[in-house]
């Protein structure tokens, strides 16, 4: 089983306007480890931490599927 890009995940995070910051928070880790993995340093975070930047993509990916429908249906 392939293990997923967490930088590349992180960085279309922030490209959808997500801070370093915001994603610290609501991935409840430290401020630095979210920017060592979005710049590579880290590629296989703790499963707990992998896990919960999984949930928060799949989070972030149905808000904005639920934007894209709420909007393009008028």
């Amino acid at each position: 089983m392939a293990v997923p890009n967490f930088s590349s995940i992180l960085a279309g995070l922030a490209t959808n306007g997500m801070t370093q910051a915001d994603m610290a928070r609501r991935l409840q880790i430290d401020p630095s480890t979210v920017c060592r993995v979005l710049h590579g340093e880290i590629r296989s975070p703790s499963f707990q931490t992998g896990s919960r930047i999984l949930s928060l993509h799949a989070k972030s990916l149905g808000l904005l599927v639920h934007t894209s429908n709420r909007f393009g249906s008028k």
